[in-house]
């Protein structure tokens, strides 16, 4: 027998007991590793059980929070740069965006009666405007945002049912005013100029 040969002879018995052993251990690897594929899927599962009661306690304690602190919300709590929550901020500027057309636009887009009443009585005349001003703001929300703020005619006029955070529109010398108001506690108050 040549050395190949042998060679080729000793792989041959070395790989039969190799296969041999390998085969009988398979149904033991597999079961091992079963076992292991199992342990993570627990372990695994135990995580995401944990994470969702963990989300739910957190859930719970937000509202527990909210009801304590009655009508001031989370974003008044968590203000932006400016002291506007993000809702306040929205609610401002397409505020000033209506009034930035001034109070000839304004009146151009009133009713026939309104811009009568004005002329019977031009000391009127900044109220009609800013009733024209909560008005059109209210249309743009809707449009830009869908049902996110709703407005009110009485009591504060915007509610941001994102947040539950409830907003005044009014001008800045008329604050004070809207702040001594039953019911506007806790507001967020945002003012625009009508140039």
């Amino acid at each position: 027998m040549g050395e190949a040969a042998a060679w080729g002879a000793a792989g041959g018995l070395v790989g039969g007991a190799g296969g041999a052993l390998l085969g009988k251990a398979m149904p033991y690897l597999g079961q091992f590793a079963g076992r292991a594929l199992n342990t993570v899927r627990s372990y695994a599962s135990t995580v995401a059980t944990r994470a969702a009661a963990t989300a739910r306690q957190v859930a719970v304690q937000a509202v527990q929070l909210t009801k304590k602190l009655g009508t001031t919300t989370l974003a008044r709590l968590f203000p932006s740069s400016n002291g506007l929550s993000r809702g306040a901020q929205i609610v401002q500027s397409a505020a000033q965006k209506v009034a930035n057309q001034g109070s000839v636009g304004l009146r151009a887009q009133m009713s026939p009666r309104s811009v009568s009443a004005i002329d019977r009585r031009p000391g009127m005349g900044p109220m009609f405007d800013g009733t024209q001003v909560h008005l059109q703001t209210r249309d743009l929300l809707q449009n830009l945002y869908g049902s996110r703020f709703r407005y009110f005619t009485k009591g504060p006029d915007f509610l941001d049912t994102l947040t539950g955070e409830r907003i005044e529109l009014t001008t800045q010398a008329a604050v004070p005013e809207h702040m001594r108001r039953v019911g506007y506690q806790g507001v967020s108050y945002v003012t625009y100029r009508i140039p």
